[in-house]
């Protein structure tokens, strides 16, 4: 009987939810109102470009790169023939580990070759 005259500290009592479900509804009324709307200022949706010859612009596209210190470098803040030279040496580096992989995986079936030709001859010496 002690439990009903105590507070639970994770129980919600109807008032707080009441409260709580007024509180979302009139902030979902609010979005759907801005939402539904018929004469939309254009200054909402319309911008200019930075310059006119352009057919496509983008605008806070973040392109990080990673040092091998750590440090990241935002992409904005390196021209692009840097970046294309970022790429070209990313790619000679993975080239260089798909062919240690290759070298890897072909001496590894060479060896359990010769493991399984060692333990073949060692059966004909045993009696």
């Amino acid at each position: 009987m002690a439990l009903f005259g105590k507070k639970n500290a994770n129980y919600i009592s109807a008032k707080e939810t009441k409260r709580i479900s007024k509180e979302n509804r009139k902030i979902t009324n609010e979005i759907e109102k801005k939402r539904n709307r018929k004469n939309i200022p254009e200054s909402e949706y319309i911008t200019t470009m930075k310059n006119p010859e352009n057919v496509v612009e983008f605008d806070n596209v973040h392109t990080y790169f990673f040092t091998d210190i750590g440090r990241g470098l935002r992409g904005n803040d390196i021209k692009i023939e840097e970046q294309y030279q970022i790429v070209k040496e990313i790619e000679s580096r993975l080239s260089v580990c798909d062919n240690v992989e290759h070298s890897i995986t072909e001496s590894l079936e060479k060896a359990i070759g010769l493991r399984q030709s060692i333990l073949k001859k060692a059966k004909c010496f045993t009696v």
